[in-house]
């Protein structure tokens, strides 16, 4: 079974503006790949997310994403 099940979703570019969901071209990552792109692309302010790629169970959201959900 692989563990490559993650897939890291994000909104590139101001939040208020923008509201195209992407998904990191590498994916589905290993959870720690995962982890280590989640925080490349939240460092940048965006809204971010990590989810798994069959079930949509997220494990991460950046506070971008959060604020956004609320």
């Amino acid at each position: 079974m692989s563990q490559k099940i993650w897939n890291v979703k994000f909104v590139a570019g101001n939040p208020n503006i923008f509201s195209k969901v992407r998904t990191a071209l590498s994916g589905p990552l290993k959870r720690s790949e995962a982890n280590e792109a989640f925080e490349n692309v939240s460092n940048h302010g965006w809204r971010a997310w990590i989810e798994h790629a069959k079930t949509g169970e997220r494990i991460a959201e950046s506070p971008v994403e959060t604020a956004y959900r609320q």
